[in-house]
């Protein structure tokens, strides 16, 4: 028979003790583990993934309107321009007016539309007021020499020259307008010279002293091809 002292008996019994003790712990934890309550995933609702912030959409690029400026600008063309922008903005994009531009004909503020077409007239359309010719006179036998200081004090008329039956072109001058010594309101006679043109031409007489013939009021700002056809069959020089 072995015989076992006190001291090693409690040793055993403490061994045994903790032994047991491991054993539940685990035995426990073993169970616990299978019997624990799983945890239930729920799926993201639709509406929850709708109600997310969403991407920022882009900014829709600026929209830019085309206007077409004409006449008296310095630089005429088609310019792109914002949106309810005036007519001013349009006229600035064009480098503003020439100095034949007839600026009060323009409504600076008037708002513009896209595709819109300015067109800025020139001054000497409206001062000079164009006038149409008045009808030619009628055919007349050679007037008598004491018709003659009559007809000298009347208003040189922009009728056509008169051929007479001689042959002579003497009394047909009588009725033209001395563009070297007549005055601004006696240009103001003829077709298409309005007050302004008609002092243009007697500062440029004033300026560069007498014209030598007809052929010299083209150099006139402001006379231009058209109307110098409309006068030169009504005015002289003066000149033999």
């Amino acid at each position: 028979m072995i015989y076992i002292s006190d001291n090693v008996k409690k040793w055993l019994f403490m061994i045994a003790g903790i032994i047991c003790i491991a054993s539940v712990f685990c035995i426990t934890a073993l169970f616990r583990g299978a019997f624990a309550p799983r945890e239930e995933i729920i799926p993201v609702s639709p509406v929850l993934q709708a109600s997310e912030p969403a991407l920022a959409a882009p900014k829709p690029e600026p929209e830019i309107w085309a206007v077409y400026v004409t006449g008296e600008v310095l630089r005429p063309g088609v310019y792109a321009i914002e949106p309810d922008s005036r007519i001013d903005d349009a006229i600035r994009l064009a480098g503003g007016f020439t100095r034949l531009a007839d600026r009060e004909a323009v409504n600076l503020a008037e708002k513009l539309r896209d595709e819109a077409h300015i067109s800025v007239p020139s001054a000497a359309a409206r001062d000079d007021g164009i006038k149409p010719a008045p009808p030619a006179a009628p055919q007349a036998a050679q007037p008598t020499a004491t018709q003659a200081p009559k007809q000298a004090a009347v208003k040189p008329s922009a009728a056509p020259a008169v051929s007479y039956p001689n042959g002579s072109n003497a009394e047909e001058d009588t009725h033209k307008i001395d563009i070297n010594t007549a005055d601004a309101s006696l240009f103001t006679t003829l077709p298409g010279i309005g007050p302004k043109l008609s002092r243009a031409i007697v500062a440029h007489r004033d300026e560069n002293g007498p014209f030598g013939d007809i052929e010299g009021l083209r150099n006139v700002g402001g006379i231009g091809e058209k109307r110098f056809e409309a006068i030169k069959e009504l005015v002289k020089t003066g000149n033999p």
